[in-house]
């Protein structure tokens, strides 16, 4: 009997985090704040160094549009690794800080699930450095570029909610669009994110509902 009224209260509470997970409804605007890791998906040749996840922290304001999602824009900072082939053995490992910009669109699979595609925009703070070269001569890598390009693909998991703050999972992986021939500069990680409400769709009909009606018209 103890097992059977663990597993009813375990429904309940399961059903209950379900009732109030990510409902998309027009109006309403999220915004969420997070730690964000980030790891260069990495050439690996005999001689490469392992390329380490680099924190940062991450940004995202949406706006729900619809029943089904919303327009998402983020701002991501942090340390980005590119590694470069120059012919057979050469290698050159740079690395700069990056002000990433992802604009897109998120859809929501379930209340808890939801997947996103933005193109990005990122941003070179400051000089670029050289963590790693056995190359003589010629070492630019995309890391010296003021701008970079690509796309942004997201899968999010809400685990917790009270209806106004969320807990969240946002997994991510940039495609560049702007990388030089055998550089590597394509990207994943993880945000984990503390997400807030911020507003909801303006609901006038109670309003007009409280107000008596005007006879005299």
């Amino acid at each position: 009997m103890s097992i059977l009224k663990f597993f009813i209260i375990l429904i309940a509470i399961i059903l209950s985090k379900i009732s109030y997970a990510h409902q998309p409804e027009e109006g309403k605007v999220f915004g969420t704040l997070g730690g964000f890791l980030n790891h260069t998906q990495a050439i690996y040749t005999s001689e490469a160094p392992y390329s380490r996840f680099n924190p940062g922290f991450g940004l995202l304001a949406e706006g729900d549009i619809s029943s089904h999602g919303g327009l998402e824009i983020g701002l991501f900072y942090f340390l980005k690794t590119y590694k470069r082939e120059f012919g057979v053995n050469g290698l050159v490992v740079a690395n700069v800080d990056k002000i990433d910009i992802p604009m897109g669109y998120r859809y929501w699979l379930s209340p808890q699930l939801s997947g996103a595609v933005a193109f990005s925009s990122s941003f070179s703070v400051g000089d670029s450095f050289v963590s790693y070269s056995n190359v003589v001569g010629d070492q630019s890598t995309s890391a010296s570029n003021i701008t970079d390009y690509g796309f942004d693909f997201s899968v999010q998991w809400e685990f917790w909610t009270n209806n106004v703050f969320s807990l969240l999972l946002d997994g991510r992986y940039s495609l560049s669009i702007s990388s030089n021939l055998g550089e590597d500069a394509n990207t994943y990680g993880i945000l984990v994110g503390l997400k807030y409400l911020i507003q909801e769709k303006y609901d006038d009909s109670k309003e007009r509902e409280e107000k008596p009606l005007d006879k005299t018209q």
